[in-house]
């Protein structure tokens, strides 16, 4: 099984080239793309999906958005640059 920091890149990497494709989905939407590819698989889609959720950014974090506050998206919709910018920190943090 690959580590979380691999699946953030997988995610970052992949992101790069497909994720205008995927623009109704968020990082969870397109991680579930990834495992329809092959990819990843589902387990470690789940996995991933939890770490997603566990460091999401909160009050005070520096990606935080008080307008996401109470949405299933930590960022807009279809934007990846915010997207784009946490899944780096994340890999260089770990």
């Amino acid at each position: 099984m690959k580590t979380n920091k691999q699946l953030l890149q997988i995610i970052l990497t992949d992101g790069d080239k497909n994720f205008k494709n995927e623009s109704n989905y968020g990082i969870c939407g397109f991680s579930t793309s990834l495992v329809r590819c092959g990819e990843i698989n589902a387990t470690e889609c789940h996995k991933i999906k939890k770490y997603i959720k566990t460091h999401r950014p909160k009050p005070g974090d520096k990606h935080y958005r008080p307008s996401h506050k109470n949405s299933p998206y930590y960022w807009a919709t279809g934007a990846w640059k915010p997207r784009r910018k946490w899944l780096k920190d994340q890999i260089k943090n770990m």
